[in-house]
């Protein structure tokens, strides 16, 4: 009779799964986590097309967001000519950390069995703040946009989406590039990262972008599309898109072009206008760099030069890698000081840290985010040691300094979704808000003597007004200067610039009543200067004075300076520029130059002008502005007034436009206060899956049998159907589901409930299961019902510890097929059990089957028999396994796993074969030691060229090492639009372990050294001379075939250091990884 074990399948769609040990062979899960350190309190606004979640500190960002989408969703209404008939919900986050925090997207699930997995979008935009409410305004027109496309494309329902699972091939592409495009047409700043993946040759292959560069170049082709075909063309291709089922039939219907060649043209041209607009520019290329070598795939950013000017500090950020480095003169490398972070992160925070020397030159200061706070970190160069951090109680820092005297802090950054400058005493260990009103402000810099502030900020008046709201006066798109006078703490402030057309940033003090800075007012980012001066307006009892700045350009470059830094110590100015895709950091003595003109426009400025002075004529015709009465105090400064001398330039800027600007600028935002309303968990379908398959998503160890027959940790093939529900901001997840076999029996349901709303994410799932084999002249029957709790707690994003607690009932029945049975009692018993485990994962998926970084899995586990006479079972083991990028998509990955157990109830491990084997084979020749009480069994993969059992005991090792290589795509250097040729790998590979039975593969008690003859009445045991090592080599194919990722595997398997069998074996099986 059999033996009573457990085969049970955990349902986890959503959430961390049951797959802690060797139950499926080497088919683990392992996956990286989302940790809240933070409690949000959850509210809304409702309104009819859409609502907008929030929690307490971004109320603020919430209110804004309900009074501006109404105009976005209304604009994009107009642009698609469709409506949308599901609400949109905004949520909203203060900063990008703590949108890290949320669960939104995160499913560290590792579903072996790919096809048939039907992804519900929903209306969901999921916003967050910079400091910038422009930028605010573009991620929601970006993602209200998107919602648009996938919805006329996609379909909203939930037979829409299941039928858009059959689209041809979309590029990575579509989506974020037409969302990044329509939320804006053109900038600067979208320019510069445009131009570095063109002059790099990034753009050239546009399926190797990551997700932000294949952001930019779809940005990119959207624009190339409208210049050429019309703003109409896009929504025609959104609409051909979903009735012909086809990306490439709806670019050629539309534009006359396939996919293909249209890109091909926006390629060409956009290498044509770049370098023609180098040609034009100045020569920056002949500066000899201050590093010999940069990463290409690194971003440089926070270029800082000491006070002794022997000695530059910088940052730099490799997929969410942060790095620290400072670089003296007397060093050919730069030296690591900090580091935090793996490379993992598709989109990564850019935004920290953010470094600065102390005025005395021997203390590096930094501030970091971590756990929903930030920190100031003193680095001490001459001990290299971090000292204790301070704690700024702000959401977020954009930019800062330190005081001429080193005991302040003055930074921008924001509180409640309000953006402004502060000052922050070490010694008080407080900060005051210096500006505290709505508009962004940006990089201050002490100036004269700290007497003053220079901060770059996009508001449209030249005074500080706490009072005003966001629906009172608007922000202008760009950046221009001001100057607040910090001693006398006048809410009148000077205005430096006002360049409608572009942004100043990037403020250093050269000295007294000198400053330069950053501007892009021509399309490229260069240097300039201002210098202060005043003249008398008027004399009575006292001379009165009218101060103003004079503006002057100090280059022409061809290529932006993304960054620059000023030292006033060593006279030294730090650039770091962009050239030809990549970033460099240029050092030299800083001569101050004036140039005669300004930058020439480069051509995308010029075309984004005239687009932009038709629209305004437009503007202009369907609407009359009245103009406000001059502003008495100080008077605005313009940019033919900073330029006295010269004639100001034609193309962007003359007086009565720059005043009919600044008027549109300050029209009321008509706005009503909304109700605030507590969120209560609303649920949705996230997820469908309708499967054909022969797979048991096992979380216990199968029965042994004892029978030299096959183990097959599957049930056949069945029919599974699986429904996901989850609430809106993805904290609470129902997942249900059953599976019906195709033949025979091999029922299950299953049922699963998980709160990931704080940091210790817990579950509870139930699972049943019906089963049924037939051995000799009988057929048996197992029912079991099991119940788990698990309990998640993740230290960091990669590493988490695991608990899961659980019980089940087993019943075991024979089935009636003789007078014997009829007479076979029913056998119940109770199982409960504990299982503890460690995970680590810095993994990075490149594409199917192929992936780079780290996987750890420790665990140990105990399981015990609570009925009749106790029975127990201890397991241990290990799996580790790492995956090296080598060129493009191919991969080097390798995998070592080890694993015993202990107890009355043993388990045997039976090596051999892979797993998910299609039409497996047993070798019965290899003796199983049935002394040993084994009560479960499971496979021990993968050794390839072998049937399962060439090896079988209570404890293995094993190590699989693959090369694995997208051919197809290396070939054709893209991916193709079949799915079956874009996934298709050419592996090769080779394994190594063993099994056995004792302390040591070669204890004298391992039953592998022992072989039973018999003959007749008489039984010859025999002890034989053999290896306990086996190996595997040979070569492979992958591919994903109608949704099912197949193996096709050629293996030599070797023994005794010999080949078996010099034709070798195929080898054919399911799912993905080893």
């Amino acid at each position: 009779m059999l033996k009573k074990g457990s085969l049970l399948i955990s349902l986890l769609l959503l959430g961390f799964v049951l797959q802690a040990q060797f139950y499926n062979g080497s088919l683990l899960t392992f996956g990286k986590n989302r940790v809240q350190y933070q409690k949000f309190n959850w509210q809304y606004f409702r309104a009819i097309q859409y609502d907008v979640y929030f929690y307490p500190t971004s109320k603020a960002l919430g209110e804004y967001t309900y009074g501006k989408a109404p105009l976005f969703i209304e604009e994009f209404e107009r642009k698609f000519n469709f409506s949308l008939s599901k609400k949109i919900n905004f949520i909203v986050y203060n900063t990008q950390s703590d949108f890290r925090e949320s669960n939104f997207g995160h499913d560290d699930e590792d579903f072996y069995n790919r096809g048939g997995i039907t992804n519900i979008y929903g209306n969901k935009v999921y916003l967050y703040f910079d400091g910038n409410h422009n930028h605010f305004d573009n991620m929601i027109r970006s993602g209200i946009a998107i919602l648009f496309a996938r919805s006329i494309i996609e379909g909203e329902s939930v037979g829409a989406n299941i039928s858009s699972e059959h689209l041809n091939y979309i590029p990575n592409w579509f989506y974020s590039g037409l969302g990044s495009y329509m939320a804006e047409n053109w900038s600067p700043e979208i320019d510069i990262q445009i131009k570095k993946g063109i002059l790099s040759r990034r753009f050239s292959s546009l399926e190797d972008l990551d997700p932000v560069e294949a952001t930019y170049a779809g940005h990119a082709i959207w624009k190339y599309i409208a210049d050429k075909h019309g703003p109409a063309a896009i929504s025609k291709i959104i609409s051909y898109t979903r009735s012909l089922r086809s990306v490439d039939k709806s670019f050629l219907y539309v534009t006359g072009s396939s996919l293909k060649e249209l890109v091909q043209e926006w390629y060409r041209y956009s290498v044509v206008l770049y370098y023609d607009d180098i040609k034009k520019g100045g020569k920056d290329e002949h500066r000899t760099p201050a590093l010999q070598r940069v990463k290409k795939n690194r971003v440089y950013t926070q270029l800082r030069l000491a006070p002794d000017g022997e000695q530059f500090a910088f940052v730099t950020n490799q997929q969410g890698q942060i790095k620290i480095w400072i670089k003296t003169a007397d060093s050919k490398k730069p030296k690591l000081v900090y580091k935090k972070g793996k490379k993992t992160e598709d989109k990564p925070d850019l935004s920290y840290p953010i470094i600065g020397w102390h005025p005395n030159g021997k203390i590096l200061g930094f501030t970091v985010e971590k756990e929903g706070r930030c920190f100031f970190y003193p680095y001490d160069v001459s001990k290299k040691k971090r000292e204790k951090p301070f704690l700024i109680d702000v959401e977020k820092i954009t930019d800062w300094c330190f005081s001429d005297d080193g005991r302040y802090l003055l930074f921008s950054g924001f509180r409640n979704g309000q953006s402004d400058i502060f000052l922050y005493s070490f010694q008080a260990r407080s900060y005051q808000n210096l500006t505290q009103d709505f508009y962004d402000d940006y990089g201050p810099r002490f100036f004269n003597n700290q007497q003053d502030i220079i901060f770059s900020s996009n508001r449209p008046v030249d005074s500080l007004d706490p009072g005003n709201r966001f629906y009172h006066t608007q922000n202008q798109p760009k950046y221009d200067l001001f100057l607040y006078r910090y001693a006398k703490k006048d809410n009148q402030l000077l205005q430096i610039t006002d360049t409608p057309t572009g942004s100043e940033t990037d403020i250093q003090v050269l000295g007294k009543n000198k400053i330069i800075y950053l501007g892009d007012q021509n399309g490229i980012k260069n240097r300039y200067l201002a210098q202060f001066d005043s003249s008398i307006t008027k004399i009575d009892t006292a001379i009165h004075y009218a101060y103003f700045a004079k503006n002057s350009p100090l280059t022409d470059y061809s290529h932006s300076i993304l960054e620059h830094h000023y030292d006033k110590h060593c006279e030294q100015i730090g650039d770091l520029q962009s050239i030809n895709g990549l970033d460099q950091i240029f050092i030299e003595p800083f001569e101050l130059k004036i140039r005669a003109t300004s930058p020439p426009l480069t051509q995308n400025m010029t075309s984004s002008l005239a687009k932009q002075h038709y629209e305004d004529s437009i503007n202009k015709l369907i609407r009359q502005v009245s103009i406000p009465q001059k502003r008495r105090g100080v008077r605005q400064v313009i940019y033919a007034d900073l330029n006295k001398g010269a004639d100001p330039p034609k193309d962007f800027n003359s007086q009565n436009d720059t005043l009919e600007k600044k008027v549109e600028r300050i029209i009321s935002f008509p706005f009503e206060n909304p109700l605030t309303r507590n969120y209560y968990t609303q649920f949705t379908v996230n997820k469908l899956i309708t499967q054909a398959d022969f797979s048991f998503l096992n979380t216990s160890y199968q029965q042994f049998t004892g029978l030299n027959i096959p183990i097959y940790l599957n049930s056949g093939m069945n029919a599974l159907i699986m429904v996901g529900i989850q609430d809106i901001l993805e904290d609470y997840r129902i997942s249900a589901g059953f599976r019906l076999p195709f033949f025979g029996m091999g029922s299950e349901v299953m049922l699963s409930y998980e709160d990931l709303s704080k940091r210790l994410d817990k579950q509870i799932v139930y699972y049943y299961q019906a089963i049924g084999q037939s051995v000799d002249y009988q057929y048996l029957k197992q029912r079991t019902n099991s119940i788990f709790y698990n309990l998640k707690y993740p230290f960091d994003k990669f590493n988490s510890i695991r608990l899961s607690l659980k019980g089940r009932e087993e019943k075991f029945v024979e089935g009636v097929l003789s007078d014997s049975a009829l007479t076979a009692p029913v056998t119940t018993e109770y199982w409960s059990g504990v299982k503890l485990e460690y995970v680590y994962d810095s993994s990075k998926e490149l594409f199917v089957n192929l992936w780079k970084g780290d996987k750890l899995k420790i665990f140990a586990e105990l399981d015990f028999r609570v009925s009749k006479e106790s029975l127990n079972l201890f397991v241990v083991g290990v799996d580790y396994r790492k995956s090296i990028k080598l060129y493009k998509n191919m991969t080097w990955s390798t995998r070592f796993a080890a694993s015993t157990n202990f107890g009355t109830a043993r388990l045997v491990y039976y090596m051999g074969g892979v797993d998910n084997w299609i039409n497996p084979t047993f070798n019965s020749e290899i003796y199983v030691d049935r002394s040993k009480n084994y009560h479960y069994q499971t496979l021990a993969t993968n050794i390839r060229g072998f049937d399962q059992n060439i090896r079988n005991g209570t404890s293995f090792v094993v190590l699989s090492s693959e090369l694995r290589i997208p051919f197809i795509q290396l070939l054709f250097k893209k991916t193709v639009s079949l799915d079956f040729l874009n996934t298709m790998q050419l592996v090769l590979f080779g394994d190594i372990g063993t099994a056995w039975t004792g302390l040591t593969p070669y204890s004298a008690d391992n039953a592998l050294y022992i072989r039973y003859i018999q003959s007749g009445n008489i039984t010859a045991i025999i002890t034989r001379q053999v290896d306990p090592w086996v190996a595997g080599l040979g070569l492979g194919l992958r591919a994903t075939l109608f949704s099912y990722f197949f193996k096709v595997d050629y293996a030599w398997g070797i023994e005794d250091m010999r080949f078996i069998s010099p034709k070798g074996r195929f080898v054919i099986s399911l799912g993905t990884d080893f």
